[in-house]
């Protein structure tokens, strides 16, 4: 591959290869809500969140000046979550200590990086692209099973109860095929904080 060619690939692949970090999320309210309060699916998406076999969800809300729906479509991002106990290390125990479905933005799971996808996700939901979105992470306080079925894998979960004192952690990161990634900065969600949700609940 000559020169030429390799500038072109760089040129072309840019945006994928370089991801700008997005380091701002902040806890904005946690609140223990009910399935009978989101509105009906329009879609038969096992990820729609009434279809989830959980009655009650601990809605951990994050707020970032980037609008992570953009942000996918210009570097061609899958975005996910991870939700850890605090005092755990993340790198082992960030994909499978709790159940906890998203992120979600107004409802809706963040749609994979395509103006196809972004723009249904608009539709939807009634935002635009320059619209400052909040990201949801959908916790299940208490999990007493040894493993679930969700969105049809074999997550796996220990059991656990979120109101036991711990402190919680979560982030939101994005990837894409040629290696572009993001790791946002880590939200910390106080026992104090579970606490006093689980009991306005």
């Amino acid at each position: 591959m000559g020169l030429a060619s390799v500038a072109a690939f760089v040129v072309w692949a840019w945006p994928a290869l370089y991801v700008p970090p997005v380091r701002d999320f902040e806890l904005t309210d946690v609140e223990l809500v009910e399935r009978a309060e989101f509105r009906p699916c329009a879609t038969d998406s096992i990820t729609c969140l009434p279809s989830l076999p959980y009655d009650r969800m601990l809605r951990v809300r994050l707020a970032s000046d980037r609008n992570l729906v953009e942000h996918a479509v210009a570097h061609e991002l899958n975005v996910w979550k991870e939700v850890w106990s605090c005092s755990t290390d993340p790198d082992r125990y960030a994909a499978g200590e709790f159940i906890a479905p998203g992120p979600y933005a107004d409802e809706q799971d963040l749609p994979y990086g395509s103006r196809r996808n972004a723009d249904e996700f608009y539709a939807a939901t009634g935002k635009r692209s320059g619209s400052r979105l909040s990201y949801d992470i959908y916790l299940v306080p208490r999990w007493n099973q040894t493993s679930n079925a969700y969105e049809g894998t074999k997550e796996r979960a220990p059991p656990y109860d979120v109101s036991d004192g711990r402190d919680i952690c979560l982030r939101i990161r994005g990837g894409n095929m040629l290696g572009g990634r993001f790791v946002g900065n880590t939200v910390r969600v106080t026992s104090a904080e579970i606490q006093a949700a689980m009991s306005e609940g």
